[in-house]
């Protein structure tokens, strides 16, 4: 009977359809049956469904459930410090994120995650070495948002100090362009180099084409 009403539920979750999933979770879960095939435990989707549903106190005892239930599941962890974030307890957040990419190193929503909160924490460098973790082989479009925000703080504050209004302006086409930031970004990440060092040398390389294509007219 359980595993008939777990499947309901996923099948509802997969529709959008929350509240039912929500029933069908219900329904499903008793003392003999609190995990799915996987070992993902069931007080997790329904976290998620409560989250859609934007019923935040109800996900988050969910989550804070699943988390008791299987406390190193990345996604159950990863989920739990977004409910944190939305509670507005930073420290706990970051708890819950750093376990789950200790247990799952390349999650890359656990990563985002985390550098998110630094950034909101004005921890400009750590939330960059967050980033850097982020697999960007995938190019997923929902990660590069916050990439360029967090790329680009950091590195006009890096630009602030050095003081240098022509590097600034060649850098500053570099920020200003979505792909070539992100080409850049991914260059400094195949170089091992900061990607402040390697705006600064793409830029200075900008620069001098610029000077040659002036004096050559």
């Amino acid at each position: 009977r359980s595993e008939i009403h777990t499947r309901l539920a996923f099948e509802a979750r997969a529709q959008s359809r929350w509240e039912s999933s929500v029933y069908e979770l219900n329904q499903a879960e008793n003392q003999w049956y609190r995990f799915d095939p996987i070992s993902t435990p069931l007080a997790w989707y329904r976290g998620m469904a409560f989250y859609n549903l934007g019923q935040m106190d109800a996900a988050f005892a969910s989550f804070y459930r699943a988390w008791e239930l299987c406390p190193f599941h990345p996604h159950v962890l990863n989920n739990l410090g977004t409910a944190y974030v939305i509670k507005g307890d930073t420290g706990q957040s970051v708890k819950y994120f750093e376990q789950a990419v200790k247990e799952s190193p390349h999650f890359n929503d656990a990563w985002l995650n985390l550098a998110a909160v630094r950034f909101n924490s004005k921890q400009l460098d750590a939330a960059y070495k967050a980033l850097c973790k982020v697999d960007t082989s995938c190019d997923q479009e929902r990660y590069k948002p916050s990439v360029y925000l967090i790329l680009r703080t950091r590195a006009n504050v890096y630009l602030e100090k050095l003081n240098d209004a022509g590097l600034a302006r060649y850098a500053g086409y570099i920020l200003d362009d979505k792909k070539w930031l992100w080409a850049v970004f991914k260059k400094s990440l195949k170089e091992k180099r900061d990607f402040n060092t390697q705006l600064c040398l793409d830029a200075l390389w900008v620069r001098k084409d610029d000077f040659k294509n002036e004096h050559a007219h």
